[in-house]
């Protein structure tokens, strides 16, 4: 475990110091028919049903390029940061660059919350910044945390937003305007690596001090906490009254969404790392292991429905599109592999053409 723990540290915070070389997981999402990735010098749209390049950005790559963000997609178009501080809005028709915003004085290292007409951006630099979606200016910034934010801010449908940060609070603020409505009132036990889940007016963190715990949308008061097993990076997946996570020693957890009581555990490979937040359509819950296994199993109880040993490592999440799974595997033989989600049998893997 110590070892899965310093090395994924050392992955991450070598992001985020001044003058360090980038190193990280490819950034994935899916909007419609086009899978998008961003890794390195170059972000790329993939057509999902055959995995066949629609563009990359930029064309050629960019020697001096960073991107691992996810690239999300928005009314405006793709919203993408970077690791020289720069967050741009791609044409997702196109990947032509419409806009950049580069005050951030740190890495964009979490995914952009895309809401309205507004793009929410955390940064390293411990600020969460508000921008036009139209034109990339700047509405406002939040400049109180004290700790760098590593995850997409979530939302309750417009009124407020919701982060965590590497200073082991939670902040509620106006969409509108950033102005704070309550931060949690004790410091929580860890950093907060990954997005919060938010259902039912509460929302679920997990941090690196091993817990899962809910706090009170309204007020940031806890309501309950449960321990695992090790470090939980990203944040959990909630759905239909369960929450699902995995921690950095390959557990799985299945926990009563109101009261965090286990229903199941799980541990298909003792320390392989299930860094991403699983990924759920109908009763089939969707992993990966730093081993790179992409796994299936019942969100029911956790039994297994099928494996696919795969190359690299599986460190972000799997997202499943209609009928596949798509993941973006660190030192895979191709940057994206979709598999059938029913079966696991691989249905097309994508690799950038070589300059």
């Amino acid at each position: 475990m110590l070892a899965v723990t310093i090395a994924l540290a050392l992955l991450v915070s070598g992001c985020v110091g001044g003058g360090a070389v980038a190193s990280s997981w490819p950034g994935l999402s899916v909007s419609g028919d086009s899978v998008y990735v961003a890794y390195q010098q170059q972000v790329h749209s993939i057509n999902l049903d055959s995995g066949v390049a629609r563009w990359s950005f930029p064309a050629p790559p960019d020697p001096g390029a960073s991107f691992f963000a996810s690239p999300i997609p928005s009314e405006e178009g793709l919203v993408v940061g970077s690791y020289d501080s720069t967050v741009r809005l791609l044409d997702a028709d196109t990947g032509r660059e419409r806009w950049t915003f580069s005050n951030a004085a740190d890495r964009i290292i979490g995914d952009a919350l895309a809401s309205g007409d507004t793009a929410y951006i955390p940064s390293a630099d411990s600020r969460l910044y508000a921008l036009d979606l139209s034109n990339g200016n700047l509405r406002w910034a939040f400049e109180e945390a004290a700790g760098g934010l590593w995850a997409a801010p979530v939302t309750d449908g417009g009124e407020r937003i919701y982060f965590g940060s590497m200073d082991h609070r939670i902040y509620a603020l106006d969409a509108s305007t950033g102005e704070q409505f309550w931060t949690t009132p004790a410091v929580l036990g860890g950093a907060i690596a990954g997005s919060l889940a938010l259902a039912e007016e509460t929302l679920f963190v997990g941090s690196f001090d091993k817990k899962l715990q809910a706090v009170d949308a309204a007020t940031g008061e806890i309501k309950w906490k449960i321990d695992t097993q090790a470090w939980v990076w990203a944040g959990p997946l909630v759905a239909d009254g369960a929450l699902y996570a995995g921690d950095l020693e390959g557990n799985v957890y299945a926990i009563n969404a109101a009261d965090g009581a286990v229903r199941w555990q799980i541990q298909p490979e003792p320390d392989e790392a299930v860094r991403g937040t699983p990924a759920l359509q109908e009763d089939v819950l969707y992993f990966g292991t730093r081993s790179g296994t992409l796994y299936a199993v019942s969100a029911r109880d956790g039994a297994p429905v099928w494996t696919i040993q795969g190359e690299g490592e599986l460190l972000g999440s799997p997202i499943v599109a209609g009928d596949k799974v798509i993941v973006a595997p660190l030192n895979g033989e191709a940057l994206v592999y979709a598999f059938n989600a029913e079966s696991g049998a691989q249905v097309w893997s994508y690799q950038p053409a070589r300059p």
